[in-house]
């Protein structure tokens, strides 16, 4: 028969609350230092979840909830199927009637209940990649409360874009999100630029010298091909003949 906590003795229980924090501590991580940019470049906000894009055929979208201090939850979508190792999501939206299956703006939802910081990673995959990482997941099995991020992490090692990701022992969803920093495309590379090409002089006006071309275009053809300074000067003198003066040869 299991002894009741308000029947135990108070040195047992301290005894019980030491190995219980031993038994956590064995299962800490080495320290390391969040990116503040990267994390804010990858954060969701709750006002754009109406236009997020669903998953796409082989993509893969991985969520971290940082909500506490080594995170609160780390789950994934592949393609549109959630995995979501020890979370809650599924029972809690189960117990609604209306509702009818995952989607990427409800999870994001549910895990901005919890606070403001929850990333998003996006990632193509190969088709071999893809199926290779459905396979992991069909045979992940039952995981513990403490170990989302772990089983998350051990889905995406070694595949694909993942090729540096280890399997190094017990991991926090913010040390996975460090790890995943590096990893993600946040923005597309600038478009390289194009330099603007001179217009082609029509093919019925002979192209001008450089030292003319900045003479009006309106003027008669004969003026144009005067050799006039650059730029133009900004008054021309034209004398005047009058009409009843003008002799022809």
């Amino acid at each position: 028969m299991t002894a009741h906590p308000e029947t135990m003795p108070a040195p047992a229980i301290l005894a019980g609350m030491l190995a219980t924090a031993l038994l956590l501590a064995g299962c800490s991580e080495p320290a390391f230092r969040t990116d503040p940019t990267s994390a804010a470049a990858h954060t969701v906000k709750a006002d754009i979840l109406t236009g997020i894009r669903e998953p796409g055929l082989r993509e893969v979208v991985v969520v971290i909830n940082g909500n506490a201090y080594k995170g609160v939850h780390a789950g994934m979508f592949a393609g549109s199927r959630l995995y979501d190792p020890s979370g809650t999501y599924t029972r809690v939206r189960s117990e609604d009637r209306s509702w009818r299956h995952a989607s990427l703006a409800d999870y994001l939802a549910y895990q901005l209940a919890d606070g403001p910081d929850v990333r998003v990673y996006r990632f193509d995959l190969t088709e071999p990649d893809f199926a290779t990482l459905l396979a992991r997941i069909d045979h992940a099995g039952w995981t513990m409360p403490t170990d989302c991020a772990n089983s998350v992490r051990d889905a995406l090692a070694g595949v694909g874009p993942f090729s540096s990701l280890e399997i190094d022992g017990w991991i926090s969803p913010k040390r996975l999100a460090a790890k995943l920093d590096p990893l993600a495309v946040t923005a597309p590379a600038p478009a390289p630029v194009v330099q603007a090409k001179a217009p082609a002089p029509s093919p019925r006006e002979p192209a001008r010298p450089a030292s003319q071309a900045s003479v009006p275009a309106y003027l008669p053809t004969a003026w144009q091909a005067w050799p006039m300074p650059a730029p133009w000067p900004p008054y021309v003198f034209i004398r005047y003949i009058p009409y009843n003066q003008y002799q022809p040869n």
